[in-house]
């Protein structure tokens, strides 16, 4: 049997920074209120990444129509910022809190590899602090 899924896209673009996401829904349709709240929830996600570039795509929507234990909701981040991609998944009974637990998990990703960056480039001048102490005591 074929099933037919309903695809509903919407762009969506910030004009201060390069910022663009396009939001598709699965199954679902795109209304004016969940728009607008996966737009607040993703408003200030640039301030996170810092970077001058962020690409994206978010997908909402049900896993199927016909799911026997109710309906289940699967909310799906792909963020692509100076290079670098980040994806979240999460799925529950409750759209909304899908979306809350995928933002959650997308800014938690984004702080570890933040952190993680930040430490390589600490223990790259502590390197090059340890080398410049052995040059100069060579010296003396």
């Amino acid at each position: 049997m074929l099933q037919i899924m309903k695809e509903n896209k919407s762009r969506w673009y910030n004009t201060r920074m390069n910022k663009h996401i396009n939001i598709k829904t699965t199954n679902i349709e795109l209304s004016d209120a969940l728009r607008q709240y996966i737009e607040k929830k993703f408003d200030g996600i640039e301030s996170i990444f810092s970077v001058s570039e962020l690409t994206g795509q978010i997908e909402v929507g049900k896993i199927s129509n016909h799911h026997k234990s109710g309906d289940i909701y699967r909310a799906e981040v792909n963020l692509n910022a100076n290079g670098k991609f980040f994806r979240a998944t999460e799925e529950t009974s409750d759209l909304y809190v899908a979306i809350d637990m995928m933002k959650d998990s997308i800014v938690a990703e984004a702080k570890k590899a933040k952190t993680r960056s930040r430490s390589l480039v600490r223990q790259g001048g502590q390197k090059v602090k340890s080398l410049l102490k052995g040059f100069w005591r060579k010296s003396e």
